[in-house]
This record gives C-alpha cells, sequence and structure tokens, in this order.
C-alpha cells in the first residue's frame, strides 16, 4: 500500500469489510490529508528556523542575482496554463534553472525549488509549478515585506502528491548587487528528511 510509511496497513478483510478496493481507498485517503490542516507550533518552526537558519543564509548568498523586470505577467500566466512548451522550457532549462539544481544536490530534503522576481514572475523551476504569477501567493507578500528570516517563512505541513511525501514550504529572500528586493525562492522540503538531515527531535 502506497502509505504504509504513514503507518496505514490494509487488509484483505478489511478491503471485503468497507467493501472498496485499495485505488478507492488510496483516493480516498489522498483528498483526506490533502484536506487536513497539518498545523506545526511555534516551537516546532522555531526549532527548524534555528537548526536551518545558516543555510539559508548560504543559499541567498550563492542566488544573489540582479533585478530582473518582466513583462506581460498577466499574459505569460495565461500562456504558462495554456501549456506553451517554449516558454515553460525557457524557464526549465535557463542557467538559474541549472545553479538550482546544484544547489538541490547539496540539500537532500528538497523536492521542489523554484525562483520568482520582485514583481513575481517565474524566473527557473526545478519542476512544473501550477502558476507563472506567484505575486498573489502568501510567501510572495512575505518576502516582500519582511527582510529576515523567521518561522513566517515557513509554511505548516502539507502533502505533497507529485513527491507523495508530507512537506514544508520554506520562503527564502533574495538580494541584487546593491542589497535590494530582487525575489525570492520557494523550497519544498520533505518534513522526514528535513528532520533526519538536521537530526531535529
Amino acid at each position: 500500500f502506497l502509505f504504509k510509511d504513514v503507518g496505514i496497513q490494509i487488509s484483505e478483510s478489511f478491503e471485503k469489510k468497507v467493501k472498496a478496493n485499495r485505488d478507492s481507498l488510496q483516493n480516498n485517503f489522498i483528498r483526506c490529508i490533502l484536506n487536513y490542516d497539518f498545523r506545526l507550533s511555534k516551537i516546532r518552526k522555531r526549532a527548524i528556523q534555528h537548526s536551518i537558519s545558516k543555510d539559508i543564509k548560504n543559499i541567498a548568498s550563492r542566488l544573489i542575482m540582479n533585478r530582473v523586470e518582466i513583462k506581460d505577467i498577466g499574459d505569460k500566466e495565461k500562456r504558462w496554463r495554456a501549456d506553451d512548451k517554449k516558454l515553460k522550457n525557457s524557464i526549465l532549462k535557463n542557467s538559474l534553472t541549472q545553479k538550482l539544481e546544484k544547489l538541490a544536490k547539496d540539500y537532500p530534503f528538497v523536492t521542489e525549488a523554484f525562483v520568482f522576481n520582485h514583481q513575481g514572475g517565474l524566473l527557473s523551476t526545478l519542476k512544473m509549478t501550477s502558476d507563472f504569477d506567484q505575486s498573489d501567493e502568501e510567501k510572495f507578500q512575505i518576502l516582500k515585506e519582511f527582510k529576515e528570516f523567521s518561522i513566517r517563512n515557513i509554511s505548516n505541513i502539507y502533502f505533497d502528491e507529485s513527491s507523495n511525501s508530507f512537506e514544508v514550504g520554506i520562503y527564502i529572500r533574495l538580494h541584487d548587487t546593491k542589497g535590494r528586493f530582487a525575489g525570492g525562492l520557494y523550497i519544498g522540503a520533505d518534513i522526514n528528511k528535513l528532520i533526519s538531515f538536521y537530526k531535529l527531535n
């Protein structure tokens, strides 16, 4: 069973009892965990923040970049959603994405990562995102408003279907060479691998 690693065991007798096969049980389970709000306490978030803060500074310093202006973000958002291959390849295969790939190799808990500019437009991504325009997302607003990395930069736990793992989102503010807000980096982190990597209790 796909979710036996979270302690769920499905027997044949259980299937017969509920009159459902494993596929329908699995689909119902996914629906439940996608809608469940896995809250992290402030204490737990502070423990994560304290453990990763040094690496956050290192990552941000490796991604110092020029402020890139993106024209017609709304149009690019429509093209992105319409599966414009040319646009998607320009994001998935550019030099910044290659830099992200190298960076992710140093941190085995990273399941996804993408960079957006100071307007919220997507600059690079390790895997396909649903949106090109990130400006209406909470992570963008947090990074634009607050300079310091704190517990607000760590999301609650959520289940990611594409990686089949429970994750937290980590929001990292990026600057240009003059120290101005240049955009942000979003990291999706497998919570179990994160805990293991930093030896958190």
